[in-house]
């Protein structure tokens, strides 16, 4: 088996000359590598095992707002996934814009829009 991915033959354990078999990715992943490989004659595969990479790392630190907790600890995010933050103290909420960051196709965070502004007294 393969991280982040698996194969269509997970539940054989001999493959014999000429099996074929096909590895995909967990969604938001994608393959690097053949999608197919088969045993050769010489009991060898045609090519080594594929690899599931992408997704994004870590997202980013902002001074207006942390990381809930679901989130604090992961370093790594598929594609399409959504993170969601916290305003820090002594800032609060900015209606209309979501305090989230979604790990983009091309595996960078979207743009961390300043949805946590920096708290004000009203006129005295």
């Amino acid at each position: 088996n393969i991280d982040r991915g698996n194969h269509s033959s997970h539940d054989l354990e001999v493959f014999t000359t000429g099996m074929v078999v096909n590895y995909s990715c967990d969604p938001g992943y994608s393959l690097l590598g053949e999608a197919s490989i088969y045993c050769t004659d010489s009991g060898n595969w045609s090519f080594p095992p594929p690899q599931c990479a992408g997704g994004c790392g870590a997202p980013p630190n902002l001074t207006f707002a942390e990381l809930t907790e679901k989130y604090r600890n992961l370093m790594e995010f598929p594609v399409g996934d959504t993170v969601r933050y916290r305003c820090q103290l002594g800032y609060t909420r900015h209606p209309g814009i979501s305090p989230t960051l979604t790990c983009l196709p091309n595996q960078t965070w979207s743009e961390a829009l300043e949805f946590c502004k920096r708290k004000q007294c009203r006129y005295p």
